[in-house]
């Protein structure tokens, strides 16, 4: 008895049963970093538009690196939707403006999309190199500043600061100061009224929720001194490349979309059907920026042929195709094979 128990007690328990390899959790991509690596194969798709419209490849490689660094200066963007990205690098390119610099195009995100908007620095610089100025600047007025102004025959306009190092006070108003081609000097003066009346009609600040994160809360002077030097470029003689991009700023500023902007340009769409994406076909403008913005969109199914129908209005083959038979698998079959099926009347 004691010689049974002992054998039971020596038994081992029986084994676990074996279980595979355990596999390690897969880690969950960052969606930044997807919006990103998208990005960048956008650019890389695009090459060639952005080599036409900015003039050159070196031009377009550049424009693409800038883009980038854009994104990582401000995550954002990555949070948006990428197709307004992608139109706003395009609105860039077309106006030559570089993304996301000072002296280029300010890409904000607005309810959940981008919107470009030329930076003040911009304007001066293509009214530069556009040849439709000297020079031309936008001054603030503050209000211990002295001013004296006159008009008539003799037009007068003199702005004296206040002592250096003293304080100027808020602003109360800015000029632009334009010089023109032949030496004119032309002087162009708004009040603060007058300059909070072109902001309170920007869609940024009026149809804002949280208007303390717009470009006019956060950079109100830089917005003054862009709204004063448009201002002041209207009343002369302007380049039609600063014309086009002068224009298509105020209709951002009203609300317009980027796609609207585009449209009044067909150069985007002449680079689109040169680089055989899309077939002719019947379609509006802003219906082939938004094809050439995918990479390797397929091109358009032909048009059907018009088929006979059946009783109820339903053509031929949709009535086969909306009843497809199960395969094999489906229906639990087992897969054909080469050999023939066997007779069941040998049975």
């Amino acid at each position: 008895m004691r010689t049974e128990q002992h054998r039971r007690s020596a038994t081992p328990p029986p084994s676990p049963p074996r279980q595979g390899p355990v596999q390690a959790p897969v880690a969950k991509s960052d969606p930044r970093q997807q919006a990103l690596d998208t990005i960048k194969k956008w650019i890389g798709a695009k090459e060639n538009t952005f080599a036409t419209l900015l003039g050159s490849p070196e031009a377009a490689k550049r424009f693409g690196q800038v883009l980038i660094l854009a994104c990582l200066r401000n995550p954002a963007l990555l949070t948006c939707d990428l197709k307004s990205l992608f139109l706003a690098a395009l609105y860039c390119a077309q106006r030559g403006l570089e993304p996301g610099v000072q002296d280029g195009c300010a890409l904000v995100p607005y309810k959940g999309k981008v919107t470009p908007i030329p930076q003040y620095r911009a304007l001066v610089k293509q009214a530069i190199e556009t040849g439709s100025v000297k020079s031309a600047k936008a001054i603030l007025i503050h209000a211990n500043d002295t001013v004296e102004w006159e008009e008539g025959m003799t037009p007068r306009f003199v702005h004296r600061p206040a002592p250096f190092g003293q304080d100027r006070g808020p602003v109360v108003g800015a000029y632009s100061r334009i010089v023109l081609p032949d030496g004119t000097v032309e002087i162009e003066p708004m009040d603060l009224k007058e300059i909070y009346k072109r902001r309170d009609a920007s869609a940024a600040w009026r149809d804002s929720l949280n208007r303390g994160a717009t470009p006019w809360a956060l950079w109100e002077n830089e917005m003054i001194k862009k709204t004063v030097l448009k201002n002041g470029l209207r009343t002369i003689p302007v380049a039609p490349k600063l014309r086009d991009l002068l224009e298509s700023d105020s209709r951002l500023e009203g609300g317009a979309m980027v796609e609207a902007v585009l449209d009044m340009d067909a150069n985007v769409l002449e680079v689109t059907v040169a680089e055989g994406e899309q077939e002719s076909k019947p379609q509006t403008k802003a219906d082939a920026l938004a094809d050439m913005l995918t990479k390797g969109s397929p091109p358009p199914e032909p048009e059907a042929e018009p088929q006979e129908m059946e009783a109820g209005g339903v053509p031929p083959e949709a009535a086969v195709a909306a009843t497809p038979e199960p395969s094999p698998q489906e229906a639990g079959a087992e897969p054909e094979s080469d050999q023939a099926p066997p007779d069941p009347s040998s049975n």
